[in-house]
């Protein structure tokens, strides 16, 4: 999480943990609920292929979590 650098992570409540202040922690239980409260009238989504859409971190042969870049082009 530390090399991550993530502003905000989605989780499910008896996942939460320890992770600096600035970072922002959303359960998915409470996202899906307040989902129809928020207006999208006003929201504009602009696609890039380039566009990293989220990084998966696999267990690393050398016990140091590696990152794999996922982008928005793979979908």
């Amino acid at each position: 999480m530390q090399h991550a650098e993530c502003a905000v992570v989605l989780t499910k409540d008896r996942l939460h943990f320890d992770l600096p202040a600035k970072t922002r922690i959303v359960p998915v239980k409470e996202m899906l609920e307040s989902e129809s409260s928020v207006p999208v009238d006003n929201i504009t989504l602009t696609y890039n292929p380039d566009r990293l859409m989220y990084v998966l971190y696999t267990s690393g042969s050398t016990g140091r979590p590696k990152g794999v870049m996922i982008r928005s082009h793979a979908f």
